[in-house]
């Protein structure tokens, strides 16, 4: 194009370039996983197969995510004592009875009942 004295050269825009091998995208009802041709289970993206190695991976990196925080948070192999603080009542204890304890004591409160009956109608039967 020529404006006035000067001569310009036009300047072509670059090329736009279009990859034709690109990959091609799964249909969606098949599992995403590389090559799997199973259809998806569900509203997962996966098959029932691949579904499962990934809870199993998963729960294999939390497993070891949880080691690793313990391990980090305990250095010492040493038992820690913890120091109670507040009263020293004991009426802060829980006392467990075992089950025997409570037979026991419900065999002792019917012999005792037993007993009174016995007291009350022993006059009654002597003098009846």
């Amino acid at each position: 194009m020529a404006t006035g004295a000067e001569v310009s050269e036009e300047h072509n825009p670059p090329s736009i370039f279009i990859d034709l091998n690109q990959p091609v995208e799964k249909e969606l009802h098949l599992c995403k996983f590389e090559d799997c041709q199973r259809p998806r289970r569900g509203y997962n993206d996966f098959c029932r197969q691949h579904r499962a190695i990934g809870k199993i991976i998963s729960g294999k990196i939390a497993r070891a995510k949880a080691i690793a925080e313990i391990d980090a948070r305990d250095k010492s192999n040493e038992v820690t004592e913890v120091n109670r603080t507040g009263s020293e009542d004991t009426n802060d204890r829980v006392v467990v009875k075992s089950f025997w304890a409570d037979i026991w004591v419900m065999l002792g409160i019917e012999l005792g009942f037993y007993l009174l009956i016995l007291l009350f109608m022993l006059p009654i039967l002597i003098l009846g």
